[in-house]
């Protein structure tokens, strides 16, 4: 709702109030308290004080470089720029250089070098300009060990205090949180084990070095392209980056053809072409959708992220297969480089069952994009889930992203991955909802995880549609107008005045994609008007982005011009009528919005369509899985729940179907307000002649609803009574939810208690069984659901009866406004 008080903002003593009314409704309507995001989120308003796996951390790859990765200079400024967006993980490429004085730069490129030094001195001075909270440092090291040294003895003088390098507490259990880390620095790489400390130097086997090395796609790698069609594919993107590119692979060789480690977290070539790896991939369809369906969904044809044709760049030696008894290659490791680090340590990810057995929390692994894609899929979504609840895990971008492009980074985030790197010089799709992303919480590079993906004991599986503690929502919104579009950037090559047009584009689980576009506004981008409005539901908001972005549509194939966008999270948006504020390649469109209408409900259960009530029946509904753990005290409260956990599901379901079908009935969507829904009734009545009456029935005044009477000596005309009849059986819903919804989520908590009382006598019956890693992640995954399911169903229950005391306490206000009479029943 618009706030009212702007009435004297602007207003000077002895000025014409009526001459300037127009400024202060402008300012009013254009200020922060009505952008379209949460101006609440703009400051820091979550729970610092979690431990650092349970947080996305805004993460950069090769963040030295300005623009492709093969012959684009690297500069301190990059750093400079990164830092003062709110980047709380930086990288470092590090390799040997001139002098003893170790550089930074993309190896075997013809990129430029800077020295490690003046990064370091840049770091200290813009570290937490834009954020207080930690930073990480993520070292490539490929420095010898003079150098490597050198680097230590960098971090402790410039850094100082900042730096934090004290060994992990003995006793620890988890990672500190980041309020505790407050103004600290820490240091991402390898470590060194307690004993070889103690000596000057030490090894770690070349495996370790390159953790993330995915051999998976070196085993595959396809014969090298010559380096100019590498270096073609370097060019940028049109517009935002959502043009097409090509790219070329990352390798590291050795003088006379022995492969060294590429770099420490990365894969050293990804040749290998990817099918359906890259999020939601790139179509035309998002520059230039049909207008023939402006309300579709977004099909597999019409993807919104950029694919990019890709070529391997250099010839390497392909891998030899993998050997038990193969003796592992040993890199050396300073051990003054190595005391530096502590809680971000980096290791070799050997699978989930190793993990299990072995993992420590304050070691982490890194993964390729294809490999992250990999794990995030239906078959290990779960157990990489669970992983990323105690682990931190670092994603990259493909090495043969050579043009500097982006992966889609939603789909890691809503597996649980916590720093989530992209190339910050290349403005594309993905940048853009990783800005929206990390705009919130006062863009302090740290977004507290959902609560699922936090919680050792809940359950998320991103594929599963019925997942427990999903809470579905309708939203629609209405693009009415802009205000002041500029030209695409560089100038509009085909006409003086633009054609506008909007695209709306949401990311999330494959269900909650959705794409839409508006008409074209011909020759008017000063004040376009479109009145056009979007419907659509989403089941897991938590885990949704919202982009709307301006194109100025031009004749051919791909010709139309990217103008501007905005991108956020859909739990940081505004209902009611808002402005949008745009942004062109990072930077803010001055004095360039869309004004817009925004409509949400909780939508439990339904899939709206136009016209028909389209809830499940009671035979058709789908109750929560009758999963067994295994373990008889658990088993047997879960399967003694399933009858509250079924009643609590129909009374849910039972309200939404009576509350849309009373709106229906009135002709109203499921937006209206049910207020307006009772005048109509009201109306309907009045002009039929007809005297109707509220019944105020229940046994207590916190239970009592409503029923209408009425009396006539004719016919009703039948839409007055299927008015009626809905509403009496809307009324009915809300009774039972008010007299036994409490008691009912009351009994799923105490069930709930229960499970978690055995939490600590599964696991010790897991461990003197002797089971393997695997029996014992499925064990817990299952014990996840069930009291995921248990505590969620109650909380879903308590919030739909307070939706329905709100809903009854408007139907008492609409009917006192429209005169209706009320009788009290017993």
């Amino acid at each position: 709702m618009l706030k009212a008080d702007w009435s004297v903002r602007g207003h000077r003593p002895g000025q014409s109030r009526g001459t300037n009314e127009h400024r202060w409704v402008h300012y009013f309507l254009l200020g922060p308290e009505n952008d379209l995001f949460n101006l609440d989120h703009g400051g820091v308003y979550q729970d610092m004080t979690q431990p650092l796996s349970d947080y996305h951390i805004a993460s950069s790859h090769n963040t030295y470089l300005l623009e492709d990765q093969l012959r684009g200079p690297s500069s301190v400024e990059a750093y400079t720029r990164a830092l003062q967006k709110g980047c709380r993980c930086v990288e470092l490429d590090c390799w040997d250089g001139e002098d003893g004085e170790p550089v930074i730069f993309h190896g075997h490129t013809l990129t430029s070098k800077i020295l490690f030094r003046d990064v370091i001195s840049a770091i200290k001075e813009h570290a937490f300009v834009a954020s207080p909270y930690p930073l990480i440092l993520s070292i490539e090291n490929h420095c010898s060990i003079p150098q490597q040294t050198k680097m230590a003895e960098y971090f402790e003088s410039i850094l100082g205090d900042t730096l934090c390098r004290h060994p992990v507490p003995e006793g620890e259990t988890r990672l500190p949180s980041p309020e505790t880390l407050k103004g600290k620095i820490l240091i991402k790489g390898k470590k060194l084990s307690g004993g070889q400390e103690d000596a000057d130097d030490g090894e770690v086997s070349d495996e370790d070095e390159a953790a993330e090395i995915d051999t998976s796609e070196l085993q595959s790698e396809k014969p090298a392209a010559t380096a100019a069609a590498a270096t073609e594919g370097g060019k940028e993107a049109q517009g935002e980056g959502e043009g097409k590119a090509e790219g070329g692979e990352e390798g590291e060789k050795k003088d006379g053809g022995e492969a060294e480690v590429a770099k420490e977290g990365e894969e050293a070539g990804e040749a290998k072409e990817e099918e359906k790896t890259n999020g939601v991939a790139h179509t035309a369809a998002e520059a230039a959708a049909p207008e023939e369906k402006p309300q579709s969904p977004v099909s597999e044809e019409e993807e919104p992220l950029p694919r990019t044709r890709t070529f391997s760049f250099r010839k390497k030696k392909a891998p030899a297969p993998a050997t038990s008894g193969k003796k592992k290659k040993k890199v050396k490791l300073s051990t003054k480089l190595s005391k530096c680090i502590n809680y971000v340590q980096s290791v070799h990810f050997k699978g989930f069952d190793d993990w299990g057995d072995h993992g420590v929390f304050y070691q982490m692994s890194s993964f390729g994009e294809s490999s992250a894609v990999k794990y995030s899929s239906r078959n290990t979504s779960t157990s990489f889930m669970m992983y990323n609840k105690r682990q931190l895990s670092r994603i990259y971008p493909s090495g043969r992203r050579v043009d500097s492009s982006n992966y889609n980074p939603v789909d890691m985030w809503n597996s649980g991955c916590q720093i989530v790197a992209l190339n910050y010089q290349t403005q594309d799709v993905s940048m853009d909802l990783n800005d929206g992303k990390f705009r919130q919480n006062g863009q302090a590079g740290y977004i507290l995880k959902p609560r699922v993906q936090r919680e050792e004991m809940s359950r998320f599986d991103f594929h599963d549609r019925a997942m427990p503690g999903l809470h579905p929502k309708l939203y629609t919104i209405t693009v009415i107008s802009g205000q002041a579009l500029p030209k695409p950037p560089g100038g509009n090559k085909h006409g003086e005045v633009i054609d506008p047009y909007i695209v709306i584009n949401t990311f999330g689980r494959p269900e909650d994609q959705y794409m839409f576009k508006t008409r074209t506004i011909q020759d008017n981008g000063f004040n376009p008007t479109w009145n056009q409005s979007f419907s659509f539901v989403v089941h897991a908001p938590d885990y949704t982005y919202v982009r709307f972005k301006v194109m100025d549509e031009d004749w051919g194939p791909n010709a139309d011009d990217f103008i501007g966008q905005f991108s956020a999270p859909l739990e940081s948006i505004m209902p009611g009528y808002r402005h949008i504020h745009l942004t062109c390649s990072g930077n803010a469109l001055e004095n360039t919005s869309l004004f817009v209408h925004v409509g949400t409900m909780d939508y439990i259960g339904a899939t709206p369509k136009a016209g028909k009530g389209t809830f499940k029946t009671r035979k058709n509904r789908e109750y929560p899985a009758s999963v067994s753990v295994n373990f008889p005290a658990i088993d047997s409260i879960y399967h003694g729940s399933t009858p509250n956990l079924r009643r609590a599901v129909d009374m849910r379901e039972d309200y939404t179907f009576a509350y849309v079908m009373f709106k229906e009935n009135c002709g109203h969507g499921p937006q209206a307000v049910i207020s307006d829904c009772v005048q109509l009734m009201a109306v309907k009545a009045k002009t039929a002649n007809i005297s109707i009456s509220l019944d105020v029935i229940g046994e207590s005044q916190a239970t009592q609803v409503y029923r209408v009477d009425y009396s006539t000596k004719t016919q009703p005309p039948q839409t007055l009574v299927a008015m009626v009849t809905s509403f009496n059986h809307l009324n009915k819903a809300i009774q039972n939810l008010l007299v036994n919804g409490e008691t009912l989520a009351t009994e799923l908590k105490k069930a709930y208690k229960d499970c978690c009382s055995h939490h600590g006598d599964l696991k010790t019956h897991l461990q003197e069984t002797g089971a393997n890693s695997r029996k014992i992640n499925t064990t817990m995954e299952r014990y996840g659901y069930v009291t995921c399911t248990l505590t969620l169903q109650a909380d879903q229950l308590l919030r739909c009866r307070e939706t329905a005391a709100t809903d009854l306490k408007l139907i008492g206000e609409a009917a006192q406004k429209h005169e209706i009479e009320m009788k009290t029943k017993m």
